[in-house]
C-alpha cells in the first residue's frame, strides 16, 4: 500500500544520507590530518632553516617535542610553534626545554596560542634580564595575579611586552610593574596595550627628567619642576647629589601620602610625571596604592601556583584529546 512503499522510501533516503554523511565525515577528517601533517613539516622545516640541523637531528628533535607535548598535554605542533622563537634566540637545549614548557603553561593557562605566549614570555625574559630558569617564577606571578583579579594572564602579560624595558631603566621591578598593570587593567579595563604603552610614557618621562631633558607636549617639565613638586610634599627625588631614587620608591610614598595633598599639588605632580595623555592612568595608581601593595603581596605568595593550575588542565578533556593527537603524530 501506499503508506508501506512511502515509509520505504523514507528509510533507503536516510540511509543514503547516512552512509553519505559518513563519507564525507571521513573524506574531511583526512583532509584534515593531510594539513596538519603539512603544517608540522612547515614548522620543522623552519626550525632546520634556522638551525641548519641536519635531518636526523630535526627528527630527534620532533620526537623529543612529541614526549614534551603528551607530558603538557598538548600538540607536537603547538610545540613547535612554540619554540621557534627560543630556537632563533640561541638558547640550549636545556634553556629551550625550559622555556617552552613554561611558554606552553602560558598559552594554555592563559587561554593564548603558543607563539603568541612566547612571544610575551621573551619580551619579559629580556625587559628584565631573566634567565630561562626565573620564568617559572613569573608565571606563578601572573598566575595568581589573573585568579584574584579582573584582568588577565594574556592583558599583563601583552602591557608588560610594551613597557618592561623603559620600567626596568627607572628602577621598577617585575612584581611591581606587574602590580601597576593589574591595578590599572582591573580598575579601568582599557586595553592591555594601551596600558603597557602609558606606563613606557610615564617611565620614559621620568628617564628623561633624570637626565635634565624637556620632555615636551608644551609643558615646563624638566628636573628642578619634579624636584621642587615633590620636595613641597617632602619626597625626595634624589638619595644624594648624584643618585636618583628608584622610580617605584618614589611612587610608592607619593602614593602614601596622595589623599593629603591639595588639589593644586595634585595636578602639579601629575603634569610633570604623566603628562596629558597618561594622566588617568597615574591617578588609577596614586589612588590605589593600597591595591598595588596587595598584589605585590599575592605575586609574592605565588610559589608553584602554575603548576598546580595545570595540573588541572591536565585532567581536561581537551588535554586528554591533545595527548591522543600527540600519540598518532609519533
Amino acid at each position: 500500500n501506499l503508506a508501506t512503499e512511502m515509509g520505504a522510501v523514507i528509510r533507503r533516503t536516510l540511509e543514503s544520507a547516512a552512509t553519505l554523511g559518513l563519507m564525507y565525515g571521513a573524506l574531511n577528517q583526512l583532509k584534515q590530518g593531510i594539513q596538519y601533517i603539512k603544517d608540522l613539516d612547515k614548522e620543522m622545516t623552519n626550525i632546520q632553516l634556522v638551525t641548519g640541523g641536519s635531518e636526523t637531528e630535526i627528527n630527534s628533535l620532533a620526537q623529543g617535542y612529541n614526549s614534551l607535548a603528551k607530558e603538557m598535554g598538548a600538540t607536537t605542533l603547538e610545540v613547535a610553534k612554540g619554540s621557534l622563537e627560543f630556537v632563533r634566540q640561541g638558547k640550549s637545549a636545556e634553556e629551550t626545554a625550559i622555556l617552552i614548557k613554561n611558554s606552553m603553561m602560558m598559552s594554555k593557562l592563559g587561554n593564548m596560542d603558543a607563539a603568541t605566549a612566547t612571544d610575551r614570555m621573551t619580551s619579559i625574559m629580556n625587559g628584565f634580564k631573566l634567565e630561562a630558569q626565573d620564568t617559572g617564577a613569573v608565571l606563578d606571578k601572573l598566575i595568581a595575579l589573573d585568579n584574584k583579579y579582573a584582568t588577565s594572564v594574556n592583558e599583563i602579560a601583552t602591557a608588560m611586552k610594551y613597557s618592561s624595558n623603559s620600567a626596568q631603566s627607572v628602577g621598577i621591578d617585575l612584581e611591581h610593574l606587574a602590580a601597576y598593570i593589574t591595578v590599572i587593567s582591573s580598575t579601568t579595563r582599557v586595553s592591555a596595550e594601551t596600558i603597557g604603552q602609558s606606563i613606557k610614557t610615564m617611565t620614559a618621562r621620568f628617564s628623561d627628567i633624570k637626565q635634565g631633558f624637556d620632555v615636551g607636549e608644551g609643558l615646563d617639565v624638566n628636573i628642578n619642576n619634579i624636584e621642587e613638586a615633590l620636595r613641597d610634599v617632602n619626597i625626595p627625588l634624589r638619595d644624594d647629589a648624584n643618585n636618583f631614587r628608584d622610580m617605584q620608591d618614589v611612587l610608592k610614598d607619593l602614593g602614601k601620602v596622595w589623599d593629603t595633598l591639595g588639589d593644586v599639588q595634585q595636578k602639579q605632580i601629575v603634569k610633570q610625571f604623566a603628562g596629558i595623555r597618561q594622566r588617568e592612568q597615574f591617578l588609577v595608581l596614586m589612588e590605589n596604592q593600597v591595591e598595588v601593595e596587595k598584589a605585590i603581596r599575592v605575586e609574592q605568595e605565588s610559589t608553584n601556583l602554575a603548576t598546580e593550575r595545570y595540573a588541572i588542565y591536565l585532567d581536561s578533556v581537551e588535554a586528554a584529546q591533545n595527548r591522543m593527537t600527540a600519540s598518532w603524530e609519533n
